[in-house]
């Protein structure tokens, strides 16, 4: 029986409350490209170690990995997924072929890696490790890594924990990973491979969105019933939402890392926050970039990672429900506001992306 990773990390004498990610969906691409391409959604079962393959409202494929699959960085061309996996043996960096769905090589790169991301050229996979104070950065095109940084706060050389999700800024400069427990998130230069700037924040860092001129930043935190604004020229937090708490847990809600909120992403067309809440089973939808609070959609238990079609008219919500043999992501129409198809996966699925396969 695999041990949950919060049970380790008690062992470890880490209190931990967290689970996985989500962020806005990557869209590296313009209309013109688009021809042709197949959308494609990837859900990482964690805890049935696998890959469920959504088309519209069904799943096509299931992809087996062992291992326990924790995060995925699929590339904007659409010809590579990779996913990371946290144990309960060493942590691995996994490649997958999206048109064969067969895996063409899996690497060791550390223990309990969490959610990576893949610079905006594709060639290198930067994947933090949970509590190992480093990002690994692999050489995907040569299937190796390249190099690792260490994850220390350069203004008292304390190591960073707890690290948990990466983002890349759209420009491409920029990596910024989460570190839960020390409530930071570091900036990492791209040239440099080097920590740039530590922004400072009120709580734990959980899932976080950036907008596409790279100005602001959304974040979810452990003890937050809603998210924070951060203005990413200052660091400072620009703005809070709060919701109210219904004062009751979900089924589940102490089985995996708690936190109240997990699931933020902004459609493509910028124009719209949406945001779940874990202890109400639904996401909030929001204005950009005046935060009016437009709608609150109903979708399952423990939502995860929000994940938005190309063209924004519909979102892929996961739904943990580790309390159920399975979980099950939503299908949420955009414009209607309301879940148009419930799709059963694996169990305890965190993260989905959205991959756009190619014509050969």
């Amino acid at each position: 029986m695999t041990v949950p990773m919060w049970q380790r990390a008690v062992v470890l004498g880490v209190s931990l409350s967290a689970a996985c990610a989500c962020s806005a969906e990557r869209d590296d691409s313009t209309s013109d490209s688009a021809s042709g391409v197949t959308e494609h959604f990837y859900v990482v079962n964690t805890r049935s170690e696998s890959l469920s393959v959504l088309q519209d409202l069904e799943v096509i494929a299931t992809i087996d990995l062992g291992n326990q699959p924790h995060g995925q960085g699929p590339s904007s061309n659409g010809d590579r997924i990779y996913v990371t996996t946290d144990g309960p043996r060493v942590g691995e960096v996994i490649a997958i072929d999206p048109k064969t769905r067969g895996i063409l090589w899996r690497i060791p790169a550390g223990a309990e890696l969490n959610e990576p991301h893949l610079t905006r050229d594709n060639r290198f996979l930067y994947a933090p490790e949970l509590l190992g104070a480093r990002t690994v950065v692999v050489d995907v095109e040569l299937g190796q890594i390249a190099t690792e940084i260490a994850m220390v706060d350069p203004a008292d050389g304390s190591n960073l924990t707890a690290l948990h999700n990466t983002y890349a800024s759209y420009d491409g400069e920029r990596m910024y990973v989460t570190a839960i427990l020390s409530k930071k998130i570091a900036e990492i230069s791209v040239a440099t491979r080097q920590i740039t700037r530590i922004l400072s924040l009120s709580g734990e860092p959980r899932p976080a969105a950036i907008t596409k001129d790279d100005k602001k930043m959304y974040v979810q935190l452990s003890e937050l019933h809603g998210f924070i604004e951060l203005d990413l020229a200052t660091g400072a937090e620009s703005a809070r939402v709060e919701w109210p708490d219904p004062g009751v847990l979900p089924p589940g809600y102490t089985l995996g890392f708690p936190t109240k909120c997990h699931g933020i992403g902004i459609t493509p067309d910028q124009s719209e926050l949406w945001a779940a809440s874990n202890i109400e089973g639904n996401v909030r939808v929001y204005s950009l970039p005046g935060l009016e609070e437009l709608a609150a959609i109903p979708v399952g238990n423990l939502p995860n990672w929000i994940a938005f079609t190309r063209d924004g008219k519909r979102a892929y919500v996961t739904n943990t429900d580790p309390a159920a043999p399975n979980g099950t992501v939503s299908i949420v129409d955009v414009e209607k506001r309301r879940v148009v198809g419930t799709v059963d996966v694996g169990t305890a699925p965190k993260r989905v992306h959205r991959v756009d396969v190619r014509p050969d």
